[in-house]
């Protein structure tokens, strides 16, 4: 006799084509029990399916957050090179520029120099920064929007197998 939950998982490895994880098999068997659906009602294989997508639909808000924070954090050290590769590139033009004012003997213009040059390489390091970071976040965003649209289309095409699922039940039964 085929238990309920080999029932689970042969449906599901149908499925997915894949090893099954066994506590979603038992949770499946627990709603499959509470509900009295028997395994050898035609509902039964739509239940399990229906339930399993609304498992793994669940875990997309974390996947989603995982996702981000990795390209966030990738794009943090791509930055942080960036900003340092820029800030070496000024330090040899300020030291140069403050070279010459030394030999020309401007004290004073030595330290506006410096600011000034200290001012710009600052400016423009996180300008870059937030440029990069801008199309970062245009590129999360995007890739969010894709996951939430095939999420939709998942649903509707779930919602869309229990309503046919229902309408042949009646006919059939």
């Amino acid at each position: 006799m085929i238990t309920r939950q080999n029932q689970i998982k042969l449906i599901l490895s149908n499925i997915t084509n894949d090893y099954v994880d066994d506590k979603i098999v038992a949770k499946l068997a627990n709603i499959a029990e509470a509900i009295d659906i028997k395994t050898n009602d035609a509902l039964f294989p739509l239940m399990v399916a229906l339930e399993y997508y609304k498992v793994i639909f669940e875990d997309i808000p974390n996947n989603i957050n995982l996702v981000t924070n990795n390209t966030i954090n990738e794009h943090k050290n791509i930055l942080n090179l960036e900003l340092e590769k820029i800030t070496n590139e000024y330090k040899k033009d300020i030291i140069h520029s403050t070279t010459r004012l030394f030999e020309t003997k401007i004290p004073n213009i030595i330290q506006d120099s410096i600011d000034k040059e200290i001012k710009l390489a600052i400016d423009k390091s996180i300008n870059e920064a937030i440029n990069k970071f801008k199309d970062a976040a245009d590129d999360t965003y995007q890739e969010v929007k894709k996951i939430k649209k095939m999420q939709n289309i998942k649903i509707i095409f779930c919602i869309s197998i229990l309503i046919v699922g229902i309408i042949i039940g009646k006919y059939i039964f």
